[in-house]
């Protein structure tokens, strides 16, 4: 920002060069003392050189710096430039270390404003050990008499000295692990309310593919039934007739849908648990990095699409067998060719969502089924356990 502005001084129009000196006072940025100080005797236009002039001496009085004077190209401030602080025969302030002042006041003030105390004292003290004028900046003065609770010429000493700041830092609960934020592509979609709306999704596929692939079922078995197998065998064998068959698709509408709804979420809690155990070992095992709201983000919607495709798949299958047996070697082939395909690009996603190699990826997915095999036996074992004791109490 600063270097477009810096640009914009040199403009040949009038107005902008006003406009970037009004910008750069607002920036309360020491940096632009130098480049103020050369459009106020360089600029033909003596409007322009007077606006200079009052922001120059703006940021001086902000920064402690005197107007005019130079920053030579060690990065020191020198001369009358030195600024010593509010405690004569302190240290001169480098160009480095204002720089890095204002970087900490920036996060301080972030955090100041999230509520998140603690982070703001260490930003906050760094800021005033580097450059202590900026206790005249009367947001700095708020947020110090804010954080420790005390007048300004006691908090000053307080942030500044690392003990007395450490104690600081524990009186208000002390420094919290910060939360990892999700990187990659549309990283900010990463939230719990859309991964709701993913699962979502995903039951209902699961869901309709079922229900689907029982309607056609039926009708397909009824088919084939009455086409292959003897008509004076079906009582006299134990076959299922045409009349159980009609039964059962009169039962198929109240009981299906149920069912499928119950199918489509536990397929969803199988799907979770299989995600947890991936993310568990990409990022405590193989050292990958990213947050597991990202990774169902992508992980969630590429199920959803395998599940779609896998109740058209089998639908069509049973469509076409009744006429053609054959069909169902051409679909096996199908299958075994896109499970192949299916582990590939979920291999290729969790290299990319946790940024690391392919083969990274592969043991990703091995140790994560462990991890959710184990977690589902668990589990079995705990619902058995409870229904086994809720049976016997009653």
């Amino acid at each position: 920002m600063l270097d477009d502005l810096f640009r914009q001084l040199r403009s040949s129009n009038p107005a902008d060069r006003q406009k970037a000196i009004v910008a750069l006072a607002n920036t309360r940025d020491p940096a632009a003392i130098r480049p103020l100080a050369d459009v106020y005797r360089t600029d033909p236009d003596p409007r322009i050189r007077e606006l200079a002039l009052k922001a120059g001496r703006y940021l001086q009085q902000q920064a402690g710096i005197e107007w005019g004077a130079g920053v030579q190209s060690s990065g020191t401030a020198t001369g009358d430039s030195a600024y010593a602080g509010p405690i004569s025969g302190g240290p001169t302030v480098t160009a480095r270390d204002l720089e890095l002042a204002r970087n900490y006041l920036r996060a301080a003030g972030a955090h100041f404003n999230r509520k998140d105390n603690v982070r703001a004292v260490e930003n906050l003290g760094r800021a005033l050990s580097l450059y202590p004028a900026l206790q005249k900046d009367p947001y700095v003065v708020n947020m110090a008499t804010v954080l420790t609770g005390r007048p300004l010429k006691e908090a000053v000493p307080v942030l500044i000295d690392p003990d007395q700041r450490a104690e600081l830092v524990n009186r208000l609960g002390g420094k919290q692990k910060l939360r990892p934020k999700s990187k990659g592509k549309k990283a900010e979609s990463a939230t719990w309310n859309n991964i709701l709306l993913d699962l979502v999704l995903y039951v209902l596929v699961v869901a309709l593919g079922a229900v689907a692939v029982l309607t056609l079922g039926l009708s397909g078995m009824q088919e084939w039934v009455e086409e292959y197998t003897p008509t004076y065998t079906l009582a006299d064998e134990g076959y299922m007739t045409a009349p159980d068959f009609d039964y059962l698709d009169d039962m198929s509408l109240v009981i299906m849908i149920p069912l499928a709804l119950l199918s489509g979420a536990a397929s969803a809690v199988t799907l979770l648990i299989q995600a947890a155990g991936i993310h568990i070992a990409a990022t405590r095992v193989l050292a990958g990095d990213n947050t597991l709201e990202y990774f169902l983000r992508r992980f969630l919607p590429f199920q959803t699409i395998v599940a779609l495709l896998s109740a058209a798949a089998t639908t069509i299958m049973l469509l076409l067998i009744p006429s053609d047996p054959g069909v169902a070697v051409l679909f096996w082939f199908a299958l075994a060719a896109g499970g192949v395909s299916i582990v590939y690009y979920t291999v290729t996603l969790i290299a990319d969502v946790y940024r690391f190699g392919l083969g990274s990826g592969c043991c990703a997915i091995f140790l994560g089924a462990i991890l959710a095999g184990v977690a589902l036996m668990l589990f079995q074992c705990l619902f058995t356990g409870t229904l086994a004791a809720l049976a016997g109490g009653s």
